[in-house]
């Protein structure tokens, strides 16, 4: 059987910035910074595909700390980061950076606290997440109508069985010569 044409699934995510706390903001495209200048983040891209997703965050700066590019990739359902820098733990200023191998992570998450030990600003840089399956086969159309074929299946065969289905007999209409194949 001809596996269905590849349809994107909702699992696939990629986010490039996410912000919450002083400055909430999201970002999956191009430079963002806080309000109040407690982060800025350029050359963000993200991208997700059918069984892919990667984001990617070219230099980050968390409350005037440079922190550099981070780049997270999920391909089928298994989770990489890459990330130059090293994890940091001030007490008020905590860098940790996501695992691979499951099929999401986050590259980096940043978190800022106040002096009264209360969070203040979470960046979450390169979040992303993927199935572990490149294709699977679409929901029936809400009609009730027919399935489409997948690319390179015959419609009104087997799947599997090979065969190919024997188009109907002509019928003769007035006036045309007959088909004599």
């Amino acid at each position: 059987m001809l596996a269905p044409d590849a349809v994107a699934r909702p699992d696939e995510t990629a986010h490039g910035v996410i912000v919450t706390g002083l400055d909430a903001v999201a970002a999956d495209s191009g430079t963002v910074e806080g309000r109040t200048g407690s982060f800025r983040a350029t050359g963000i891209s993200t991208e997700k595909r059918p069984g892919y997703a990667r984001a990617s965050v070219k230099d980050l700066i968390v409350d005037g700390r440079a922190l550099g590019g981070v780049t997270a990739i999920c391909d089928q359902g298994v989770s990489r980061v890459v990330y130059g820098g090293a994890p940091q733990d001030t007490g008020r200023f905590t860098v940790t950076i996501g695992q691979g191998g499951a099929a999401s992570v986050t590259g980096l998450t940043v978190t800022v606290v106040d002096p009264w030990g209360t969070v203040t600003q979470t960046v979450r840089a390169a979040a992303i997440n993927c199935d572990n399956t490149a294709t699977y086969a679409p929901e029936p159309p809400a009609n009730g109508g027919p399935v489409q074929p997948a690319s390179g299946q015959v419609a009104n065969s087997t799947p599997g069985s090979g065969e190919v289905p024997k188009a109907p007999a002509p019928q003769p209409n007035p006036g045309h010569h007959p088909v004599t194949g």
